[in-house]
């Protein structure tokens, strides 16, 4: 449970330092710099609690797809709305990974 815990609040502080253009469309470039910064965050962690690199991209493929189905922009994930909504999109995609 802590280590839900532990990517969920990484997911979500990933997604508040996310940067956004005006445009607020999910975009290769935008989803690129989506996996860069929640890697970055990941690297601060204890190193027993980082996932692999596979983990990773499997997380971060399971955010974005989950975001794009509930039509959540990049730049809705900054409102309290779209925070709850991830965090809630970040316990799923744990339980996922927790799967394989």
């Amino acid at each position: 449970m802590k280590k839900l815990k532990t990517y969920i609040s990484i997911a979500l502080l990933s997604i508040t330092l996310f940067s956004c253009t005006n445009k607020n469309e999910w975009t290769p470039e935008k989803e690129a710099e989506f996996k860069k910064v929640f890697k970055e965050a990941m690297s601060q962690q204890n190193k027993e609690e980082q996932l692999t690199e596979e983990e990773h991209e499997i997380f971060v493929k399971c955010a974005i797809e989950k975001l794009k189905k509930q039509n959540i922009m990049p730049n809705d994930i900054k409102t309290n709305k779209g925070k709850v909504a991830l965090a809630k999109i970040g316990a799923e995609c744990i339980d996922e990974l927790d799967e394989l």
